[in-house]
């Protein structure tokens, strides 16, 4: 998708000419020019801000990804980075090998949804969190509990999800990621189905969504 069609561009005030000794006609118009051009900015960017018309126009940075494969773990004590392959819609967002990547610095919001399957019978875990740029965020950690298998061949399903607040730099980029107390655990994707006729479920969603600037 393209980069944002809108920006909040900084104003600065104009640097007036120096005023003549004697009177101008010349000097006066340029100065009127200037101001002229100066409050066209000013009201350009108040009717952005505030207006009813102006703010369905802006370009925020977003991403909604998603993948459709199985996921299972080998080990119960190693993490494993949760697979993202497809990109549903994004701006200034972007998804490369599993990695959620940000062109602007900023704080952003971030959901998963992931759907969870016990094949065994007894209770489960699962944990999933957040890795920045290699390293774990602290304290966004989710433990998700799966109760047995319903049956032989028909599986507990979870859908877990979380919403995390986390701050960005420019070129940052995140990672989901899992471990689970059982390998009979894992992450799985539903096709379409009829009676009635529904939309199939990925095994991962993501969107992410553009909050705020990193204050000053």
């Amino acid at each position: 998708m393209a980069g944002i069609p809108n920006r909040l561009i900084p104003i600065k005030s104009p640097a007036l000419p120096l005023a003549p000794t004697d009177y101008a006609r010349q000097y006066i118009d340029q100065v009127n020019n200037i101001s002229r051009i100066f409050y066209k900015q000013i009201d350009n960017l108040t009717n952005a801000l505030l207006s009813n018309t102006g703010g369905r126009f802006f370009g925020m940075p977003y991403g909604s990804f998603y993948d459709t494969s199985t996921q299972n773990v080998a080990s119960t004590t190693t993490a494993y980075v949760v697979s993202i392959a497809s990109t549903q819609d994004n701006n200034s967002v972007s998804l490369a090998t599993n990695q959620i990547s940000f062109e602007f610095p900023g704080i952003y919001n971030v959901h998963f949804s992931m759907q969870l399957q016990n094949t065994v019978d007894t209770v489960q875990d699962v944990d999933i969190w957040l890795r920045k740029s290699g390293t774990d965020i602290a304290n966004s950690n989710n433990k998700f509990g799966l109760a047995p298998r319903k049956s032989v061949g028909e599986p507990f399903n979870l859908t877990a999800s979380a919403d995390l607040i986390v701050e960005m730099a420019g070129g940052d980029y995140l990672e989901l990621v899992w471990r689970s107390s059982n390998t009979g655990t894992g992450i799985v994707a539903y096709g379409a189905n009829t009676s009635p006729t529904r939309p199939a479920i990925p095994s991962v969603s993501v969107t992410v969504t553009f909050v705020s600037a990193i204050p000053a």
